[in-house]
């Protein structure tokens, strides 16, 4: 799969910001362990080099410490936001 080699600039932007800052945060929350679960499951689609898969388990380390009822309940957030978002879409198409 393709992905990118972001700038320099934006890296340096993005080393300001915590996964910790993302975990605490509300808004952040829930995608971020929607994000961590999916990375998990589909990092064999992608060429990994022995830094990834590092961080892949210590990204999985960190995810599996988060108890399975609190991620159930992070995943259906998510999947109510979702859902809501695509009604609100459907009904500014009719208006």
């Amino acid at each position: 799969m393709d992905t990118f080699d972001f700038p320099k600039t934006l890296l340096e932007q993005a080393e300001k910001i915590t996964l910790s800052d993302l975990l605490d945060s509300p808004s952040f929350q829930p995608w971020v362990v929607s994000m961590m679960a999916n990375s998990i499951k589909c990092s064999h689609n992608f060429d990994m080099e022995e830094d990834d898969v590092v961080l892949e388990y210590r990204v999985e380390k960190v995810f599996k410490t988060i108890p399975w009822e609190e991620r159930i309940h992070l995943f259906s957030l998510c999947s109510q936001m979702v859902k809501q978002r695509q009604a609100e879409s459907r009904q500014q198409k009719k208006s």
